[in-house]
């Protein structure tokens, strides 16, 4: 039998639309499954409300990945959770 792993995994939804959309539902599995050969420990969901806002997400993540500030583009709440997961940055 192989050793106990614990793995972290982290997963970013994005839609893209050729025209504005002012409406969308969807469905997502808030909590991963316990299955015979796995055990869930924790797991948690973290979502962020913004409005609209005219910015590419290319250009968010350029900035950030160039070390740049991002609260202008996404606001605080959104900048903060890049900078303190470190999102579209390189592994060091």
């Amino acid at each position: 039998m192989n050793p106990a792993q614990r793995y972290t995994v982290q997963h970013e939804t994005r839609y893209a639309y050729t025209a504005p959309v002012s409406q969308s539902w969807q469905l997502a599995r808030l909590t991963p499954r316990a299955l015979p050969w796995q055990r869930l420990i924790a797991h948690s969901l973290r979502i962020v409300q913004m409005p609209p806002h005219p910015h590419s997400a290319t250009a968010v993540r350029e900035r950030a990945a160039a070390g740049l500030d991002v609260t202008a583009l996404v606001g605080a709440p959104v900048a903060r959770y890049i900078a303190d997961h470190h999102l579209y940055t390189s592994p060091k």
